[in-house]
C-alpha cells in the first residue's frame, strides 16, 4: 500500500479494521498531504465509516478526516495549509463497522520527518571519520 505502485484493493469485511504506519521512536512525521487510491468500492460501505486518525502513543487516536460521500474512484486528497500540517508519530486509516476497510489500492503521504523535539538545539552522537587511507 506504500510502495507506489497501485494495486487493484485488497478488501476485508471485518469491523475495527486498520492499515497504517509508524515513525521511528523520537521522531514525527509532519504531513501536508494524505493521499489514498481507490479503484472498486461500494460506496455505503466507505462514506461516513472510514477515517484517517494520528496517535503520539498508538494507544489513543485523534480523527483527522472522515471520508463522506466525496469519495471517488481513482485518488482521494486531504491537503493540509502551511502551518497546520499534521503532527504525529502513528497514522493510521480505520473503520469501526463491518465492510469500511474495503479496497484502498495504495496511500501516499506528503510530509518530511522531525525530532520529536521543541529544544532549541540537538546533540546527537558525533561521527568520526577516518582520513588516513
Amino acid at each position: 500500500m506504500f510502495d507506489g505502485v497501485s494495486q487493484n484493493g485488497w478488501t476485508d469485511s471485518k469491523a475495527n479494521c486498520s492499515f497504517g504506519t509508524a515513525f521511528k521512536s523520537g521522531y514525527l512525521g509532519v504531513l501536508s498531504e494524505v493521499k489514498y487510491f481507490m479503484n472498486r468500492f461500494a460506496i455505503s460501505k466507505i462514506a461516513n465509516k472510514f477515517r484517517f486518525q494520528g496517535s503520539m502513543d498508538n494507544v489513543t487516536f485523534t480523527d483527522i478526516f472522515l471520508v463522506g460521500l466525496e469519495i471517488h474512484e481513482g485518488w482521494n486528497y486531504y491537503n493540509f495549509a502551511r502551518g497546520n500540517e499534521l503532527r504525529y508519530r502513528f497514522y493510521r486509516f480505520f473503520g469501526n463497522d463491518t465492510g469500511s476497510c474495503l479496497s484502498v489500492g495504495e496511500v501516499g503521504f506528503r510530509g518530511i520527518e522531525v525530532i520529536d523535539s521543541n529544544a532549541p538545539s540537538y546533540s546527537s552522537c558525533p561521527i568520526q571519520l577516518n582520513l588516513d587511507n
